[in-house]
């Protein structure tokens, strides 16, 4: 059951499409003017989100022709992961100043819209992923100072 997410540059520009885990029913997502990429399943399995080549993040239902874009959000987002309970999304905030490059992990509550920044770290952060039941990790498996 289910379906497959996945970016595809089939039709010329890089965009979302889904596909039914036997190969059949292939439906195109996304038809944004700006190039989509990482796309992440809400678990109600009916919305997926999806950032753009402009940094914006878009949050696309299966049954509508158009997608929604996230409001208010920092510039340059990339790599959202929706969280298990459907009510956030968890996505990188990519910066650069000179040649230095940096992100930092940002949370999006869906309802009023309000983004927060997780915490402060050098470096570049990537690839965020909630874990399957929305809880923390096991105290056993967290770094000191890390609550």
């Amino acid at each position: 059951g289910g379906r497959i997410a996945f970016t595809s540059s089939t039709g010329g520009s890089w965009q979302i499409l889904t596909v039914a885990p036997d190969g059949c029913a292939l439906q195109q997502v996304t038809r944004n003017p700006a190039e989509c990429f990482h796309p992440s399943w809400a678990p109600d399995g009916r919305r997926l989100v999806c950032a753009d080549a402009n940094g914006d993040l878009w949050i696309a239902a299966l049954c509508e022709k158009t997608a929604r874009k996230l409001p208010g959000l920092p510039l340059n987002c990339a790599h959202p992961d929706w969280s298990p309970d459907g009510k956030k999304i968890v996505f990188v905030v990519n910066t650069s100043i000179g040649r230095k490059e940096d992100s930092d992990l940002w949370v999006v509550e869906l309802e009023g819209g309000t983004a927060w920044k997780l915490f402060e770290q050098a470096g570049l952060q990537k690839y965020p992923s909630w874990s399957p039941s929305g809880s923390p990790a096991p105290a056993s498996l967290r770094r000191p100072g890390w609550g």
